[in-house]
């Protein structure tokens, strides 16, 4: 399975943060993966750079996107 745009990622990005508790990023990855059934190929997949895997940017856009639209805030760094 290739691994989906970044639009795809923000549900079940959302769905982690419905439990009302802090996240952080590699909990949105691991999620990701767990919800697309993504396997060690597709894990590994770079973006065209090389310096980040497909599935972490994606998850980046993702919380960039959900941040913006005021569904997700960041509480702490």
């Amino acid at each position: 399975m290739a691994v989906p745009e970044f639009q795809n990622f923000m549900l079940p990005i959302l769905n982690l943060f419905g439990d009302g508790n802090i996240h952080t990023t590699n909990e949105c990855i691991n999620t990701a993966i767990d919800y697309f059934g993504l396997d060690e190929n597709d894990i590994k997949l770079t973006v065209p750079s090389g310096k980040q895997t497909q599935v972490a940017n994606r998850t980046y856009w993702s919380l960039t996107y959900l941040k913006k639209s005021s569904l997700l805030k960041t509480i702490k760094r």
